[in-house]
C-alpha cells in the first residue's frame, strides 16, 4: 500500500482556539446574618456569588482558609458557601477563587470583591437593640406588681443572658438564637425613678460581650410606687354673696392640686359623681 502524507485540512467540523484567560466580572460576598449581611458569626453562612466572562469549570474557593461548597447556577454563574467555624478569627473574611475556562485556560486567582464591600467575621457579641416596656396602661410607667420587660437582640447568636432589673434577677425567655426577653415584677419598695438594669451575655462559643446598662431606643420605664397626695383641696360655690354657701341651682366646684401628675380623679359631691 501507499504511504499517507500529513493531513492539513479537517474533513469535517471546526476547532476553536482559545488562549484567553477568563475573568470574573462579579464577585459579591454576603452572609445570612438576619440583621447585617456584611457580618457573619459562628454558625452563620458566608456566600460568595461569582459571575465569569465566559463559561468556566467548577471553581475552587476558600473562605477564611477553609474549603467552600461550590454550586453551579449557569455555565458562567456559581455560588460558594461556608459556615463560620467556632473559634474563627475575628476580622475581614479572606477568600480565594481559582478558576479556568472549559478550554483549560486558568484565570488569575481572585481575592477581592468587585461590588458590595467586604464582610467581617464577628465572634465578640454585641447588642444591636435593647428596649424596655411595662404592662402598665402607660407602658413607660410601672407601679407595684407591674411587669417590666426588656427585649434584647444580639448581632450574633448568644447563650441565654443574665439580666437584672431593679437589682432583681429577671426571668429570661428565648425568642430565637439572637433574641431574648427578660422580665420582673415591680416589688413594693423599689428605687423610684427610671428602672436600672444589667445585661451580661456570651456568644455560643463562650466569648463575653460588654455588659449593657442602657436601652438603645424608646427610653427606660419609670418606676413609681409612692402614693400620690393632694396638696390642696378647695371647695367653693358660685354664690355671689358667699362662695362658701350653696343654694338650689348654685354650682359647687372643688379645686384639686396633687403633688405629682395624676389621672382624672373620680369626685362625688352630695353623693353625685361630678366632672
Amino acid at each position: 500500500g501507499g504511504t499517507c502524507g500529513p493531513v492539513t485540512t479537517a474533513t469535517s467540523g471546526t476547532v476553536t482556539v482559545d488562549k484567553s484567560k477568563p475573568t470574573l466580572s462579579t464577585v459579591l460576598i454576603e452572609s445570612d446574618n438576619p440583621y447585617d449581611n456584611k457580618i457573619a458569626g459562628p454558625g452563620e453562612e458566608i456566600i460568595i456569588s461569582i459571575t465569569s466572562s465566559e463559561a468556566i469549570s467548577l471553581p475552587v474557593v476558600t473562605i477564611d482558609s477553609e474549603s467552600a461548597t461550590v454550586t453551579q447556577l449557569t455555565p458562567t454563574s456559581y455560588t460558594a458557601s461556608y459556615s463560620v467555624l467556632p473559634g474563627a478569627t475575628e476580622g475581614t473574611a479572606a477568600f480565594t477563587i481559582d478558576f479556568a475556562d472549559i478550554a483549560g485556560n486558568s484565570g488569575d486567582q481572585v481575592t477581592t470583591f468587585t461590588t458590595g464591600g467586604a464582610l467581617s467575621i464577628v465572634t465578640t457579641p454585641y447588642l444591636i437593640s435593647v428596649t424596655m416596656l411595662s404592662d402598665n396602661s402607660n407602658d413607660k410607667l410601672a407601679k407595684y406588681n407591674d411587669e417590666i420587660t426588656i427585649t434584647l437582640i444580639s448581632i450574633i447568636a448568644i447563650d441565654s443572658p443574665t439580666v437584672t432589673i431593679l437589682s432583681l434577677p429577671a426571668t429570661v425567655t428565648q425568642i430565637n438564637s439572637t433574641s431574648y426577653t427578660a422580665s420582673v415584677l415591680v416589688p413594693s419598695s423599689p428605687t423610684q425613678g427610671f428602672a436600672g438594669f444589667t445585661i451580661d451575655f456570651d456568644s455560643v462559643d463562650g466569648v463575653s460581650g460588654t455588659q449593657v446598662t442602657a436601652v438603645t431606643s424608646g427610653g427606660a420605664v419609670k418606676v413609681d410606687t409612692a402614693k400620690p397626695t393632694l396638696s390642696s383641696v378647695v371647695i367653693t360655690s358660685n354664690n355671689t354673696n358667699n362662695d362658701k354657701i350653696a343654694g338650689p341651682d348654685h354650682l359647687i366646684t372643688i379645686s384639686i392640686t396633687s403633688n405629682e401628675a395624676i389621672s382624672a380623679p373620680t369626685v362625688t359631691i352630695l353623693s353625685q359623681t361630678v366632672t
